[in-house]
C-alpha cells in the first residue's frame, strides 16, 4: 500500500472505531507508520498534507491506543519540522490536524505541531491571512476547541483570539454555527475569559442561545454542560445570563426531550468519587455521565449556585429572577 492507500484505509476504518476488526486493521497500519524499516520510513515521509491530515484525523479516533498515539506523533514531527508541509495545509486540513493533536495535548510532538499550525493562523503573510479567513463555521469551532487544550501557550492564545475576532465581527459565520459548534466554541473561548476578543465572541454566541429556541433545544447533554460552564465565566454579562437561564429552563422542563436531557446528565450533582461504576461496556457510559454533569454543575456553582444533597440546586444569585424564570426556581428533583 502506498501513502494515499494507507491514508484512505485509515480514514475508512475510523468510521467504525468501536469495531474490533476495524481497530485491529487501523492499528496494523499505524505500526507501519512508526516502523523504521526502509519501506515504512519512505511511506511516512511520502505523505502529502492531505494524506497526513486524513491519517491524523483517523488515528485520533483511538487516542488511548499506543500504536495510534505513536503513529500520530511521528506524523506530528513532520508537521512541526517541515515548513513546506505545514504551509501547504488548507483550512480543513489545519482544523482537522489541530483536532487530532488535541487528543494528546501533553505530548511534546503534538504540542509543537499544533503551535506550528497556530502560528499560521496569526501570521499576516498573504497565504496565512487567506487561510484564517477561509475557515468555515465548523472549522473555526474545531480549531478553537483544539487550541483551548493549550491555554497557557501564547501561540494558541493568539490564534484563538484571531478566530474569536471573526466570530464576533462576522454575523454570517456566527449564525451558521450549529449547536455543537456553538458549545465547543463557547467552551474554548472560556479558557481566556479576560481577553476582550474572547468575551465579545462568547457573548455573540450567547445571544444566539437565548434568542433561538431551536438552537437551545438541539443541544445535547454535553453541549449544555460545556455551554453552562463557559457562560459562567462572564456571569455579569446580560447575554451570558440570558443564555444560561435559557439552558436552565431546559433542565426544569418536563417536555420529553428535556426530561431525557436530565436523565442523560447523571442522577445527582455527581456521584461521590467512591461511587462504583459497573465493569464492562456500561462503565464508560457511567463515567461519561459523571463527567458531563460534573462539568455543568461546576459552571453553575462557580457563579454562586449552592450544592446540598438534601435539596435541589438553585440558580446562581446573579441569574435568579431573570426573564423566563421564577426567582429561585430550583432544578427539578428528577435530576437527582
Amino acid at each position: 500500500m502506498d501513502a494515499q492507500a494507507v491514508a484512505n484505509a485509515l480514514n475508512a476504518f475510523s468510521k467504525w472505531p468501536d469495531a474490533d476488526e476495524a481497530s485491529a486493521a487501523a492499528l496494523a497500519l499505524a505500526d507501519r507508520l512508526t516502523s523504521e524499516a526502509e519501506g515504512n520510513a519512505r511511506l511516512r515521509e511520502s505523505m502529502d498534507a492531505r494524506e497526513v491530515t486524513n491519517a491524523l484525523n483517523a488515528l485520533s479516533k483511538w487516542p488511548d491506543k499506543e500504536e495510534a498515539r505513536e503513529a500520530a506523533l511521528r506524523l506530528a514531527e513532520r508537521v512541526s519540522s517541515e515548513p513546506q508541509l505545514c504551509q501547504s495545509m488548507e483550512a480543513k486540513h489545519v482544523a482537522n490536524a489541530l483536532n487530532a493533536f488535541s487528543k494528546w495535548p501533553d505530548a511534546d510532538e503534538a504540542s509543537a505541531a499544533a503551535l506550528a499550525l497556530a502560528d499560521r493562523l496569526t501570521s499576516e503573510a498573504e497565504g496565512n491571512a487567506r487561510l484564517r479567513q477561509s475557515m468555515d463555521a465548523r472549522e473555526v469551532a474545531t480549531a478553537l476547541n483544539a487550541l483551548s487544550k493549550w491555554p497557557d501557550k501564547e501561540e494558541a492564545r493568539k490564534a484563538a483570539l484571531r478566530l474569536a475576532e471573526r466570530v464576533s465581527s462576522e454575523p454570517q459565520l456566527c449564525q451558521s454555527m450549529e449547536a455543537k459548534h456553538v458549545a465547543n466554541a463557547l467552551n474554548a473561548l472560556s479558557k481566556w475569559p479576560d481577553a476582550d476578543e474572547a468575551r465579545k465572541a462568547a457573548l455573540r454566541l450567547a445571544e444566539r442561545v437565548s434568542s433561538e429556541p431551536q438552537l437551545c433545544q438541539s443541544m445535547e447533554a454535553k453541549h449544555v454542560a460545556n455551554a453552562l460552564n463557559a457562560l459562567s465565566k462572564w456571569p455579569d454579562a446580560d447575554e451570558a445570563s440570558a443564555a444560561a437561564l435559557a439552558l436552565a429552563d431546559r433542565l426544569t422542563s418536563e417536555a420529553e426531550g428535556d426530561a431525557r436531557l436530565r436523565q442523560s446528565m447523571a442522577r445527582g450533582p455527581w456521584p461521590a468519587p467512591s461511587t462504583h461504576c459497573p465493569d464492562g461496556r456500561k462503565k464508560a457510559a457511567c463515567m461519561k455521565r459523571r463527567g458531563v454533569w460534573r462539568h455543568a454543575w461546576a459552571g453553575l456553582r462557580s457563579s454562586g449556585a449552592r450544592s446540598n444533597s438534601a435539596r435541589p440546586a438553585r440558580l446562581p444569585t446573579r441569574w435568579r429572577g431573570s426573564a423566563g424564570t421564577k426567582t429561585g426556581t430550583p432544578f427539578s428533583h428528577a435530576m437527582y
